[in-house]
């Protein structure tokens, strides 16, 4: 049985934005790591580069998560299904 999305409010609007946004952001992320060894440091810290990037994708995604909440997963769930029926 499918969940039908009520409209956000403007609190919810703007948690879900933000938050899609760091999701988004989050996978930006990944595209940095090629670059990490170009860089001019030792391997040691090119390790804790790719560390600090890694720890800050999932930060970003865990708190983009969190502030699209069940809400906006539903939600986000029926604009899916909406767009699969259409073809």
């Amino acid at each position: 049985m499918a969940e039908t999305a009520e409209p956000l409010s403007p609190w919810h609007h703007v948690s879900f934005c933000l938050g899609v946004l760091l999701v988004v952001l989050s996978f930006s992320n990944y595209g940095l790591y090629p670059l990490v060894a170009f860089l001019r440091i030792s391997a040691l810290s090119k390790g804790k580069v790719v560390l600090a990037l890694w720890a800050s994708s999932w930060a970003l995604f865990l708190f983009g998560s969190y502030l699209i909440g069940t809400k906006g997963a539903v939600y986000l769930k029926s604009l899916w299904v909406k767009l699969k029926n259409r073809v």
